[in-house]
């Protein structure tokens, strides 16, 4: 399963690009969908982000729809923090328990295929899922 970011419509006016309060700006959906490995378990894992574009950028994308791979090459971050980002912004919520979990997060789309996701409850990035690739090496005894 390859990493790919797609554009997804909005699921009820089945628009790919949403007007926001500037005229001159809409927002999308772009969605992704990996394999990964946490704690030796593999699951897929999606991820979902609504960035911000200028209608400039939206006339030079072409003709799209919905679950296109998105033109821009890129990824979605992950992006952890204790203290909210934005006003209303509501703490991750365990959704087998309704738990609290004590933190908040966001999701971002970057052009940046270098980009990590981040915890700022801790010092270091958090480590970034990878493919793997087998580095075997055989001693040869004579």
């Amino acid at each position: 399963m390859k990493n790919q970011v797609k554009i997804i419509a909005h699921p009820e006016t089945g628009k790919l690009f949403t007007e926001t309060s500037n005229p001159d700006f809409v927002k999308c959906q772009l969605e992704t969908r990996e394999v990964v490995v946490q704690n030796g378990v593999m699951n897929v894992q999606k991820r979902v982000a609504f960035p911000l574009l200028s209608t400039s950028v939206v006339a030079e994308l072409g003709t799209l729809k919905s679950g296109d791979v998105f033109p821009i090459q890129g990824k979605i971050t992950r992006h952890l923090t204790s203290t909210p980002q934005f006003e209303g912004h509501k703490p991750v919520v365990n959704p087998k328990t309704g738990e609290d979990m004590g933190y908040y997060q966001t999701f971002e789309f970057t052009t940046n295929l270098a980009a990590y996701d981040t915890d700022e409850r801790v010092s270091t990035p958090a480590p970034q899922t990878t493919e793997l690739k087998p580095n075997i090496q055989f001693d040869t005894v004579q």
